[in-house]
């Protein structure tokens, strides 16, 4: 199946990379675009298989979900919960991308996250940041994203991303 060549393939890049120790299962798996099909239930196995078979060859090694999308998508952390891949990860893996149009709204966004995902008493890491950079936005006179939200600068990206780390007490950020 699909589940066990992928868990195969983890194990491998476990065993083949020494230097590496902290491996992602995925690619925002919520997200329709990067796992077409999925839900909690089928990442879940994805997860927990491919969690045993880097173990089984690194238990010294980190592993965590592919970094999940804030933004609204199908499913989020409390069917993967119920879904029981919360016991084969090491830490929760956020991609905390933000379209909020102004700092309140960001910081409404992330207070509501992050009071949610504690209970699951797991430690947080970011390896995804983002918030439209002022760069798209150049292109745009209004400074409006194709998306039709305002671009904070980057600046402004540093300023939310610190405020995230300091309020919500973030494990690590590998960016």
């Amino acid at each position: 199946t699909f589940v066990d060549l992928f868990a195969r393939f983890a194990a491998r890049c476990a065993k083949d990379s020494e230097e590496c120790n902290e491996f992602a299962i995925w690619e925002e798996a919520n997200c329709p675009i990067t796992m077409p099909g999925s839900n909690a239930t089928t990442y879940a196995r994805l997860l927990k298989a491919s969690y045993q078979a880097i173990k089984e060859v690194r238990p010294d090694a980190l592993v965590y979900n592919g970094g999940m999308g804030v933004h609204g998508h199908v499913w989020q952390f409390e069917r993967l919960a119920e879904a029981g891949a919360l016991d084969y990860l090491d830490a929760i893996n956020l991609h905390p991308f933000c379209f909020a149009p102004t700092f309140v709204d960001f910081a409404k966004t992330y207070e509501r996250l992050f009071d949610s995902l504690r209970r699951y008493q797991k430690p947080i890491v970011i390896t995804e940041f983002g918030i439209p950079s002022g760069m798209v936005a150049s292109k745009y006179p209004s400074r409006l994203t194709r998306h039709g939200v305002f671009a904070p600068s980057e600046q402004g990206q540093s300023e939310r991303l610190k405020w995230c780390l300091d309020k919500f007490e973030v494990e690590r950020v590998n960016l």
